[in-house]
């Protein structure tokens, strides 16, 4: 299998499917990574990072230059982003994100916040 890097990321799935046309018109072969996600509820699109428009390493150049002449891309990237690159971050730091300003002090005024609430709403509902 040939190894499929993006060449494009989009925010919607029909614009994702007129520039993927322009390719495959063009004999690119195409796959749209996280398209499907995307196309059953919309707002996961920043979620996943868009839909990722994705080409075979060999045909790079001649699909970027196509979507600048499309209007897809206004410049042309330097390197390829390669979908095991973009999980590197992850396989190799901290599974979940370090939020510092939130310490268990701040977790525990919260939950009495919230229970205290709850309270107050089950005695006004009796």
């Amino acid at each position: 299998m040939a190894d499929f890097v993006t060449v494009a990321i989009f925010v919607n799935p029909h614009e994702m499917a007129v520039y993927r046309a322009r390719l495959e018109w063009e004999g690119i072969e195409c796959f749209a990574k996280d398209e499907n996600i995307v196309s059953a509820n919309p707002f996961y699109s920043n979620a996943v990072g868009g839909i990722k428009l994705q080409v075979p390493l060999a045909d790079l150049q001649r699909a970027r230059e196509l979507l600048v002449e499309a209007g897809a891309l206004q410049e042309i990237a330097e390197e390829p982003v390669r979908s095991a690159d973009i999980l590197k971050p992850l396989i190799s730091g901290p599974l979940l994100p370090q939020f510092p300003m939130i310490t268990l002090e701040r977790v525990r005024l919260l939950a009495l916040i919230v229970i205290g609430v709850a309270a107050v709403a089950l005695v006004l509902l009796m």
